[in-house]
């Protein structure tokens, strides 16, 4: 009797193990959870829960402990080694990488394919996972982050209530037990899908966004079902590029996907896979003016003194667009500024492209006595090969001569974005000037970098928010002269560098940021954009830092690890490490 039972047992078993760690049937339906009751939604006050601390991407801990005033005593209290770059990785070593805090845990991934859990008080290690090889790397080893969720209908017997999802190096992205580390089973096949992106999702509604080659597709953050693809397939749009972190708008259910390829930020609802509005940031691009940066989300002044949910959306060439984020209506004028005419492999280039009101990090126009090196001989060939390109302004069009475009892919805002502090109604900024040398091959645009015009090369921003003016701007970075073995004679002072990373902003009125090749990470003050620390890193601080509070004390946290795209430095010599900074007991 006792068999007889356990046989007619073994298939309700069967179906019940099934529904636990299997994908189940696809659906346009997302997992329910409640509007915002997200993490990365709504983040506690002391942590840090998504890339940008939420999915507004405003960098602004409510943090105040570290002020102007007692910055300069603000000493590394622990490190953690994150590994050197294999031989094969070497040449595009470029880490990127932002932890995140949750509880009393920081989780983060590494270049080299780990994904770790460490105590946010001292860093000791919970756990470590190898989960990518170097030899699966075919891009940049770089690995932007993780993205956590809780799954509200989860239970002890069956799936991971806290997980961590995460894009590794190799294109997998990964679903992991957030207290242990193991694959989170019911996730795709074992805990794992093969999307090839670096960065990670965006997770609204319990729906994980993140691109995928050519399309931008929801997933269950539960499941790892494919729920919708944008754009679908064979349809009018065609393919689109997206590499970079998404943000989003929990109540309204939008997504903000910034593309590379076309130039244009695009509002999807987050539960049907669908465009609400798009906003074309370059018409006919062929200037490789694609969208590196998250859009930022942030309160607007309105007319009538009260506020509008808005957004601001940066570009590497200097334009700072605020759209209104339910339609994407401008809030600060936008108009379109005639640009010399031109041919693109396209046909006829367009005759005007947008320009925002409000200032931002725009190239000024290139003279020839603006040509510049780092000797004399160096000054007079600049100035030669300056009067061989051809130069007409911004968005000079593509020819048969050499042009010049003095904004180029590391120029502008990079995929740092923009930092936002709405208390002092400021918005924050760190930007490059490395101009690009234009030229055609086989009919098709292609540019390289032109460091042939003066400093500053890169430079620190606040923006008024209240009255949309400039409120500060200074120079970010020391640069130097080239010596042998890749090593470099610095300047005495900050000329401005070319620099990549984003910047953090405290309650307390600071700005932290790493970003610039000469291997410091200052704080500045938010309002007035005066240097009050600075710390020399073991590598370059090509990230976003974060600030967090744990047991009553503020933390300033940095991944240092370089970054091979930025001129005059030599990226992964000394590893990549995970540094912490506090104010002394």
């Amino acid at each position: 009797m006792r068999y007889a039972m356990l046989l007619l047992l073994l298939p309700v078993l069967a179906v019940a193990r099934e529904a636990l760690v299997a994908p189940v049937t696809p659906s346009v339906r997302p997992e329910p959870v409640p509007v915002g009751d997200a993490p990365a939604a709504a983040p506690h006050a002391d942590d840090w829960s998504a890339y940008g601390r939420s999915n507004k991407a405003t960098r602004f801990a409510p943090h105040d402990d570290i002020r102007p005033d007692n910055v300069a005593a603000l000493q590394e209290r622990w490190r953690v080694a994150l590994g050197a770059p294999p031989a094969e990785l070497a040449d595009r070593w470029a880490p990127r990488t932002t932890p995140l805090k949750i509880g009393n845990d920081l989780f983060l991934c590494t270049a080299t394919g780990e994904v770790l859990a460490l105590d946010a008080a001292n860093g000791t290690e919970r756990w470590r996972r190898q989960l990518a090889t170097a030899a699966a790397v075919s891009g940049d080893a770089s690995c932007r982050g993780v993205a956590f969720h809780e799954s509200l209908g989860a239970d002890a017997h069956g799936l991971c209530r806290q997980r961590l999802l995460v894009s590794l190096p190799d294109g997998t992205l990964w679903a992991l037990d957030a207290t242990s580390g193991e694959p989170c089973r019911e996730f795709g096949r074992r805990g794992r899908l093969q999307l090839g992106t670096t960065v990670p999702p965006t997770v609204v509604r319990g729906v994980a966004v993140v691109a995928s080659d050519d399309a931008v597709i929801g997933l269950s953050a539960v499941s790892g079902r494919e729920l919708w693809r944008w754009p679908e397939q064979g349809a009018k749009q065609g393919a689109v590029q997206a590499q970079t972190v998404f943000s989003a708008d929990e109540a309204l259910g939008l997504v903000y996907v910034p593309l590379l390829q076309p130039a244009q930020l695009v509002a999807l609802d987050v539960t049907q896979g669908e465009a609400a509005w798009a906003f074309t940031a370059v018409h006919g691009d062929v200037w490789g003016y694609g969208l590196a940066a998250q859009a930022t989300l942030l309160d607007w002044p309105a007319a009538d003194g009260g506020r509008v949910p808005a957004l601001v959306l940066p570009t590497v060439h200097g334009e700072l667009f605020v759209l209104e984020r339910e339609h994407g209506e401008p809030l600060v004028p936008i108009s379109a500024r005639p640009v010399p005419a031109g041919y693109g492999p396209a046909g006829a280039l367009p005759p005007a492209q947008p320009h925002s009101a409000l200032p931002g990090p725009r190239p000024p126009l290139a003279q020839e006595e603006d040509a510049w090196g780092g000797s004399l001989v160096e000054q007079l060939w600049c100035r030669i090969q300056f009067r061989r390109l051809s130069y007409q302004g911004r968005f000079t069009p593509p020819t048969e001569q050499p042009w010049l475009q003095t904004a180029g892919a590391l120029s502008g805002v990079g995929w740092g974005g923009v930092s936002v502090d709405q208390g002092r109604g400021l918005l924050v900024l760190n930007y490059s000037r490395l101009p690009m040398r234009g030229m055609l091959r086989d009919g098709v645009p292609v540019r390289e970098p032109w460091p042939c015009l003066r400093p500053p090369h890169g430079g620190l921003m606040a923006i008024d928010i209240q009255q949309g003016e400039l409120a500060w701007d200074r120079a970010l970075g020391r640069g130097g002269l080239p010596l042998p073995f890749g090593w470099r004679l610095p300047w005495p002072a900050q000329n401005g560098t070319v620099n990549q990373g984003g910047v953090l902003l405290t309650a307390g009125g600071l700005a932290f940021v790493g970003a610039t090749p000469d291997n410091y990470f200052r704080a500045f003050d938010t309002l007035t954009g005066e240097e009050r620390w600075r710390v020399r890193l073991p590598a370059g601080g090509q990230a976003t830092p974060i600030s967090y509070r744990l047991d009553g004390r503020q933390y300033v946290a940095i991944v240092a690890g370089g970054d091979y795209q930025l001129p005059g430095q030599v990226a992964g010599r000394a590893g990549h490490y995970l540094l912490v900074f506090a104010l002394p007991d």
